[in-house]
């Protein structure tokens, strides 16, 4: 009671007793389902009013959208202010009811509370959700399907220019092409295999070079010439063999070479008897001399020539 006398002054003398504005809020954005707290800042006539604090639910006013957990009268180096902490459930600006402490009655209180799923024009909120990842592999596929087409396209118009017998020579050279530069890679790597290891890698070299051989054969002539025993290399036709050769190359593209080459594949390989790194020298040598004829036949091919 002993403000009262201080009241009717400030009243009587036309002071405002509270500011109109500039409360805020802490954090500065208040979320559905936050604890926040308004930082109401009083006047200069409660200076000499006393900190009070309520935090009894009891004693503290309660709306069915918003709940006040506590109400402090603070009074700080002299700059007396009022803190509400609270929690609303609903988004939107929210009348506090009057707020009743040390005989003081606050009223007209406003709190404005965000939503988290409110639209993008507003910057304080959450975005939207991410939108849907694709399934592993569909790029991949995607890829593959427009490179298809693509491929599909040039191979008609290379038809329409050159005619299917011409598109189909230009297909089985560019096979040859690449089956030869596979055997050479083989043949390199198994080169450097045989530096690396020395003696200790013979064997291995020489049974990889008979399967790699035969797999290569197989692929040219069109023929299963992993079953084959050496003599059967006799009645092997290679695609080619007919053509003009260098005389380094005669006679590597014949049945004859072939036997020859793989007898002495098989006596290494089951004999028992140790393999010298001159024997598998020769036959990489050997192996390597065949992939040259091969290749120089196909450029002295006739146009007008089959196979390989």
């Amino acid at each position: 009671m002993r403000f009262l006398p201080v009241l009717f002054l400030l009243i009587s003398v036309g002071l405002p007793l509270f500011p109109a504005d500039g409360s805020y809020l802490i954090p500065q954005r208040v979320f559905v389902g936050d604890r926040g707290q308004l930082v109401f800042p009083l006047g200069g006539a409660f200076a000499g009013v006393p900190e009070t604090l309520i935090d009894s639910p009891e004693f503290l006013p309660r709306l069915p959208d918003l709940v006040i957990f506590r109400v402090e009268l603070e009074n700080r180096g002299g700059a007396p202010r009022l803190l509400i902490d609270f929690t609303a459930y609903t988004p939107g600006v929210i009348e506090l009811p009057p707020i009743e402490i040390a005989s003081f009655v606050f009223t007209d209180l406003r709190v404005e509370i965000g939503s988290i799923l409110a639209g993008e024009d507003d910057p304080m909120v959450l975005s939207g959700p991410a939108s849907f990842l694709p399934a592993p592999g569909t790029t991949i596929l995607i890829y593959g399907t427009v490179m298809g087409f693509i491929l599909l396209i040039l191979g008609v118009i290379a038809g329409m220019i050159w005619g299917v017998p011409g598109l189909r020579r230009f297909l089985e050279k560019t096979r040859r092409r690449w089956l030869i530069g596979s055997m050479k890679r083989i043949l390199w790597q198994l080169q450097d295999l045989q530096a690396k290891r020395g003696s200790a890698g013979d064997g291995e070299i020489v049974a990889r070079l008979s399967a790699e051989f035969r797999t290569f054969l197989c692929l040219v002539t069109g023929i299963n010439c992993r079953v084959l025993v050496p003599r059967e290399f006799l009645s092997l036709s290679i695609p080619g063999a007919g053509a003009d050769r260098g005389a380094a190359d005669s006679g590597a593209l014949s049945g004859e070479f072939l036997r020859d080459f793989f007898s002495r594949c098989d006596t290494l390989r089951f004999s028992g008897m140790a393999i010298g790194a001159g024997d598998v020298r020769c036959l990489l040598d050997g192996a390597a001399i065949f992939i040259k004829a091969l290749e120089g036949a196909g450029r002295n091919r006739p146009a007008g020539g089959k196979g390989l």
